[in-house]
């Protein structure tokens, strides 16, 4: 039954892919074709001049070459093939795909296993492993620019993120003081460089780490991560009203969508009931 199913999805599929080839005009189509592969070339090559791939003078070069074989295109029409020979062609190819599939799964077809369950842990596995490998790259490119580019701030901040992200804590650190020394009064470049220092204490607000969110307090008052360390560090001084205070009046100010904000009134609501507060006080 289930090679009878097989071979009628295998010639549904081939009658799909062929149909058009064999109803269009063949020159027509090679043509169209053929354009849009030199149209798309065109938009690879704004692409990879925006993103710094390639310089002004070899993206201008590209584009006069491309649009060269455009021209040769519209005036050459008859070195396309004509439509009796696409036709056949894309007969032929049809069968032999066929074919050759069919000989392959004969060879390593297992249709009597089992079909395998739906597995969410292995989907997030899998995400996460391409995320990690996209950040892995994005180091990579990172760290050669900067070789060439030390005084780049925006380079260093996003190499110190990356590292952070995946578990180069110390690295990551490092790039951030490069990037503090950078940029001394940089609200958001000391708190993230502070961070880092707390999460590379294991998660403790150490004094240096300390030090630098009460100077992006007074640089910038309502820095939210700066405010939340500065209550961490209290509670792990054991100045729990002082802490929840902090947190609270970080909670009310923050945007409601902000992503931080469920782990920090989780953390609120717990060192509440360690005062004898209500919960139901955090906002």
């Amino acid at each position: 039954m289930i090679w009878f199913l097989l071979v009628i999805l295998a010639v549904i599929s081939t009658w799909f892919v062929i149909r058009p080839l064999l109803l269009s005009d063949g020159a027509q189509d090679a043509s169209s074709s053929s354009l849009e592969v030199y149209r798309s070339q065109l938009v690879e090559v704004d692409a990879d001049l925006a993103r710094g791939i390639i310089s002004t003078a070899e993206a201008d070069a590209a584009r006069v070459e491309i649009k060269r074989r455009i021209l040769n295109l519209e005036e050459a029409p008859d070195r396309i093939a004509g439509p009796q020979i696409s036709r056949t062609l894309a007969v032929a190819t049809g069968l032999v795909s066929v074919g050759l599939a069919a000989a392959l799964y004969a060879q390593l077809g297992r249709p009597q296993l089992p079909g395998k369950p739906y597995s969410l842990q292995q989907e997030q596995a899998a995400v996460s492993e391409a995320a990690t490998n996209e950040l892995d790259a994005m180091i990579a490119k990172l760290t050669s620019h900067l070789a060439t580019s030390p005084e780049d701030l925006q380079g260093w901040k996003a190499l110190g993120w990356a590292q952070m992200q995946t578990g180069r804590t110390a690295e990551g650190v490092q790039a951030l003081a490069r990037a503090a020394e950078l940029a001394p009064t940089d609200a958001a470049v000391l708190s993230m460089y502070g961070e880092g220092l707390v999460r590379e204490a294991d998660g403790q607000v150490t004094p240096q780490a300390l030090a630098l969110f009460e100077r992006v307090i007074a640089i910038a008052p309502a820095d939210p991560r700066a405010r939340y360390y500065k209550g961490l560090q209290l509670m792990q001084d054991g100045k729990l009203k002082e802490a929840f205070e902090i947190w609270v009046v970080v909670i009310k100010e923050s945007p409601p969508d902000a992503e931080w904000l469920p782990s920090i009134r989780e953390q609120a609501k717990e060192l509440a009931v360690k005062i004898n507060v209500d919960p139901k006080a955090v906002p």
